[in-house]
């Protein structure tokens, strides 16, 4: 009886999790099984010895890698509640056949707000209104609060990661939220090879040229990020500030 195959995705951890194997499918079809410690291994030295296509390595952040993210990760999940919130304000107010800003001062408005026979908002529901506007005024503060705290480490900050924010944000069109998201999760802490492993995390194809004797990568917004990020090469097209507001 042949030994059972590797073939389900296993990780193996290395160098205190700084990298990550994960083995590929199995070569020949199989049912689940336990695990082949020796096919395991033998993937393994195919791998240091050279051979590119038996493993996916994956690398991780680093323990403050991964802690910087957390800014922005608050950031946008505070901005989805948001966003939940100020639909489900207007929804119920929509159920009633009434429309209020939600700007200036909400409970004033509510309190005006009659229904189709001149009757006010129901008791329950006005209530019920007030609690959800009093959760989005939090969440504004905890939003306006994070914001802050960006802007104030992009000032201070002499991180490598930092300085990388504030190359970012001198190009015209590229403002905190993006020039923060492409450090944080990308150019902060992943290495690159080449324009080809940037376009294959971004998703994006690349996009070769070539006409006589000319031959390159003509580059797309998220490679000429980079580039512009790792040497100092100002994408074609584009534009510096003449003054940088954070």
């Amino acid at each position: 009886m042949a030994p059972p195959m590797l073939n389900r995705p296993e990780r193996r951890e290395h160098c205190g999790g700084l990298l990550q194997y994960r083995g590929a499918a199995s070569e020949a079809p199989g049912e689940d099984g336990p695990l082949d410690v020796h096919k395991l291994l033998t993937m393994l030295l195919r791998h240091h010895t050279g051979e590119q296509k038996v493993w996916s390595v994956v690398r991780v952040p680093s323990v403050s890698d991964e802690d910087r993210r957390q800014l922005h990760h608050e950031l946008l999940t505070s901005k989805g509640d948001r966003t939940l919130l100020i639909n489900r304000i207007k929804g119920l107010l929509a159920s009633q056949g009434r429309v209020i800003s939600l700007q200036g001062d909400f409970k004033a408005q509510l309190e005006q707000q009659r229904l189709w026979d001149g009757s006010p908002i129901p008791v329950g529901l006005r209530q019920r209104l007030l609690r959800e506007w009093e959760q989005l005024t939090s969440v504004a503060q905890r939003i306006a609060q994070l914001e802050a705290e960006r802007r104030e480490l992009i000032r201070t900050a002499q991180e490598a990661a930092m300085q990388k924010v504030q190359q970012l944000l001198m190009l015209r069109g590229i403002g905190t939220n993006s020039a923060w998201l492409f450090v944080m999760e990308c150019f902060g802490w992943r290495t690159f090879r080449n324009a080809k492993a940037v376009g294959a995390l971004s998703g994006c194809p690349p996009t070769p040229y070539a006409s006589g004797n000319m031959a390159y990568e003509l580059g797309i917004l998220f490679i000429a990020l980079w580039r512009f990020v790792e040497t100092g090469v100002l994408p074609e097209g584009a534009g510096l500030k003449e003054v940088v507001r954070i």
